[in-house]
């Protein structure tokens, strides 16, 4: 290479390591106006953060061979920060690990805003503060879920109550659980020595909050998802369309010749939201054209014969999701794989739910009936049932839509556990 050459690469290398030199060092992560923000309170702010999600049992809690830290309290939290400097703190850089040993807490990583407020805390000097005395706490006006007991939830309660294997199994990771917990008594019932333990173990949480919470419990905890009590083995807390609803239409609707959309004849098709959505008056069950047909009673009863009716069950999901806005909304799911399925309690509701439609009645889509555990288990035996689920030798059924992934393994576990009647 000549000389020149060489030279125009040097120059070349030289701006290039520069100009990367000076984006690194302008990239900060410190937040503008640090001085404007409010002051961080340890006693009231920080350290439930740490007693809750750190400092539990054979954790933080007390010297150990796996716990350099002790993070119950001031003193010992600070071995663990450098004032001014969070990167170089271990107690916040575990924290926003991304993998690793280090990566804490193991189970669930801490929200976003805890995290920032253990950031800003540890920039603003991390003092013993103190602001009891100069927090207000309202308990008179109404008070909110995203408000007033979502903070108090999260900093209190995720740590244990969320991941895969919570404890005691109790989720508290959305609304809809935190309000199921409200509707049971448990919610309340836990925050005050009573006749649950006291919650949570490592510190009460403030009078305040505790009072804040009532408040939410006594005035509208059970607005959306609170379940309705039910005879019936299958329920639902909250109907939500592709999860509850979209299953009853496509099994007992949306059938060949009716409801699909491939016949001239018919009024509505319930293959899709959109579609649906037109048979539905959103927040108003009873002048929506769907409910009407399914609810009984009508003179064009639908499903017309001879196949079956809908269950109570059903009915009652269609009539919640139009109650609630008819809503094209995800509301999760809650599946366990990790324990054997129970007929009555898992199989049984997959199969009303999703195969019954059509194989029920004096005419069963493909001479196969499934109207009880003897139908079912004939058909776990035969290798049909777990066959038809996933694509292979088998035409895929539901032809309407998959089941999820979760509930065809659930029906895997329940046939290789021998396909038992049990409860």
């Amino acid at each position: 290479m000549h000389l020149k050459g060489i030279f125009v690469l040097g120059l070349t290398l030289l701006l290039l390591i520069g100009t990367i030199t000076s984006v690194f060092l302008s990239c900060k992560h410190d937040p503008q106006g640090l001085d404007k923000l409010d002051t961080i309170c340890f006693e009231t702010q920080i350290l439930p953060i740490f007693q809750t999600s750190c400092a539990l049992p054979k954790c933080h809690d007390a010297p150990g061979e796996e716990s350099s830290f002790i993070l119950t309290d001031y003193t010992h939290i600070m071995e663990a920060i450098k004032p001014g400097d969070p990167m170089k703190s271990p107690a916040y850089s575990s924290l926003i690990a991304l993998y690793g040993e280090n990566l804490m807490p193991p189970s669930q990583p801490l929200s976003e805003q805890n995290r920032n407020m253990i950031r800003v805390w540890i920039l603003q000097g991390a003092t013993n503060t103190n602001c009891t005395g100069t927090l207000t706490c309202d308990t008179t006006s109404v008070m909110t879920y995203i408000g007033n007991v979502l903070p108090v939830i999260e900093l209190y309660c995720l740590a244990c109550h969320s991941g895969a294997s919570p404890q005691g199994g109790l989720l508290l990771d959305d609304y809809c659980k935190v309000a199921f917990q409200a509707h049971s008594g448990h919610l309340t019932g836990v925050l005050r020595d009573g006749t649950f333990p006291l919650m949570p173990p490592s510190a009460p949480i403030p009078e305040c909050q505790i009072r804040q919470v009532e408040l939410w419990v006594a005035g509208s905890s059970d607005t959306l998802c609170a379940p309705k009590p039910d005879t019936n083995t299958y329920s639902n807390p909250r109907a939500c369309f592709k999860r509850d609803i979209l299953p009853i239409l496509q099994s007992s609707c949306a059938m060949t010749g009716c409801h699909n959309g491939t016949s001239g004849e018919i009024d509505f098709v319930f293959t899709s939201y959109a579609s649906t959505m037109q048979a539905v008056v959103p927040g108003n069950p009873n002048q929506s054209s769907l409910y009407q047909a399914i609810k009984g009673g009508s003179e064009n009863p639908m499903p017309p014969a001879p196949y079956p009716a809908l269950t109570t069950a059903a009915k009652d999901s269609i009539y919640k999701w139009i109650s609630y806005g008819a809503k094209d909304e995800y509301c999760g799911q809650a599946c366990d794989t990790t324990t054997t399925p129970t007929f009555s309690g898992t199989i049984w509701p997959i199969i009303e739910l999703n195969c019954r439609g059509c194989h029920s009645g004096g005419t069963p889509s493909g001479n196969v009936l499934l109207n009880n555990y003897t139908d079912v288990a004939a058909q776990a035996a035969n290798g049909k049932l777990t066959g038809v689920l996933r694509d292979g030798t088998y035409f895929l059924m539901p032809p309407g839509g998959a089941l999820s992934g979760c509930q065809i393994r659930q029906v895997e576990i329940w046939v290789k556990a021998g396909y038992p009647n049990n409860k």
